[in-house]
């Protein structure tokens, strides 16, 4: 059993990067558990996220504290308990201190260490590019180095139409900025 613990099964950066290894999972050999953290219930993505898993499979845990967070974590018997926050709003760190899975790592959502104790958090996923051989970087966390890379993305669906790029006909190109 795999369990996934995210504040961000709705449409936000992480999901397009969980997308693809939540969809391809064998169920016939694991069994995925999401425990959503999503205030206010989700959107779209989000539904579509419980549907992968299914029903029996997703766990709303944003009301919970960490004590029953862990609790619920432990009676669903999670092997391998997987961070997709790191130490980004609404992440539940809390949950995996409390050391209910055999096997806990860290991955995608914030690409460095948890910082929590090797007893807590025993492998961050990452990549030769984001973390090289011979990197000094500090972490606690062992690093299990992906052979091409840490991220999987999967685009938005249906995929944007793009128009043609103005510097053809303009004949240079031109520079803009968004700062919402």
């Amino acid at each position: 059993t795999i369990g996934y613990i995210s504040p961000d099964f709705f449409t936000h950066s992480v999901s397009y990067f969980i997308e693809g290894p939540l969809a391809r999972h064998n169920r016939k050999k694991f069994r995925v558990i999401c425990y959503a953290n999503v205030p206010k219930g989700g959107d779209a993505k989000t539904a579509r996220f419980k549907q992968m898993v299914g029903e029996e499979n997703w766990r709303q845990i944003e009301t919970l504290d960490s004590l029953e967070c862990a609790k619920l974590v432990e009676k669903d018997r999670v092997d391998i308990l997987v961070d997709l926050a790191g130490h980004t709003a609404n992440n539940r760190l809390d949950v995996f201190a409390l050391r209910q899975s055999p096997m806990q790592m860290t991955w995608i959502g914030y690409p460095n260490t948890t910082g929590l104790p090797r007893q807590a958090m025993d492998y961050r996923l990452t990549d030769g590019y984001a973390d090289p051989q011979d990197t000094s970087q500090k972490r606690s966390e062992e690093l299990v180095r992906l052979p091409r890379s840490f991220l999987c993305y999967t685009p938005h669906l249906p995929l944007l139409v793009v128009a043609p790029l103005p510097a053809i006909a303009n004949g240079f190109v031109t520079f803009g900025t968004y700062n919402g």
